[in-house]
């Protein structure tokens, strides 16, 4: 977990210094905004920040999310009272 947070933090520390960058951390996503730097910009970073200590990413890159018209809670599919445990499909 010390690993993940170094380079979660580390990525996000570079990103920041780029002037025209608009974003926002989620978990283990980098959300950028506008489309305020082109996403190669993103992925070399995070590439560079592994691959500094050995490790390989693996990359997953979601376009034009702003198309989406439903929220996180319009995609509920059940609440599970006995367990309860909130069931959401994305």
């Amino acid at each position: 977990m010390q690993i993940e947070s170094y380079l979660f933090t580390s990525i996000l520390k570079q990103l920041f210094k780029i002037k025209d960058f608009y974003g926002v951390a989620i978990h283990d996503a980098i959300a950028v905004l506008d489309n305020s730097i082109p996403e190669n910009v993103v992925i070399d970073i995070i590439q560079k920040k592994f691959n500094e200590i050995g490790l390989c990413p693996t990359v997953s890159v979601k376009s034009n999310i702003d198309e989406y018209e439903e929220t996180l809670y319009d995609n509920v599919e059940n609440y599970d009272k006995e367990d309860d445990e909130l069931m959401i499909s994305l």
